[in-house]
């Protein structure tokens, strides 16, 4: 793909993101974590969709923001706030499963995970686990070489 055409794509990705039908913001927001790839716009129209009523958009956004590249340092924070006050068990657990697979460099997504294992959902509490040894293993990998 051109990068003039790849601008386009994504210019109407946002627009459908912000003013589609469900259907399409929902696409949108799996578009956008494929395409958007060290935009800026699209970590800002992302983290802005993490406040969409409709929770699938929510989870698309919040596995998006996971696949952004070099911003990913910048999304860990969007991705800890999901953790801490996201009212959907399947988007906050997503955003424990995906922090467990970013953040082996980022200090702060341990205590937010620890805070996690004592969530109301097992589901959270699960995936929380699970990202806080994905972590562990890839520390334990790096040490070893």
């Amino acid at each position: 793909m051109q990068i003039e055409d790849k601008k386009k794509e994504i210019a109407k990705y946002l627009r459908d993101l912000n003013l589609g039908s469900n259907e399409k913001k929902i696409a949108a927001a799996y578009m956008l974590g494929i395409l958007g790839k060290n935009n800026k716009k699209v970590i800002a129209a992302l983290t802005n969709a993490m406040e969409n009523e409709i929770e699938e958009v929510r989870n698309w956004a919040a596995i998006s923001l996971g696949e952004l590249g070099e911003q990913k340092k910048n999304t860990i924070p969007i991705l800890i706030e999901i953790l801490q006050k996201e009212e959907s068990e399947l988007v906050k657990s997503l955003a424990a499963a995906i922090l467990g697979d970013i953040g082996e460099k980022m200090p702060q997504i341990i205590p937010a995970l620890k805070n996690a294992i004592n969530d109301e959902n097992w589901r959270v509490r699960e995936q929380a686990v699970y990202a806080i040894e994905r972590l562990e293993q890839n520390k334990n990998k790096i040490l070893q070489k």
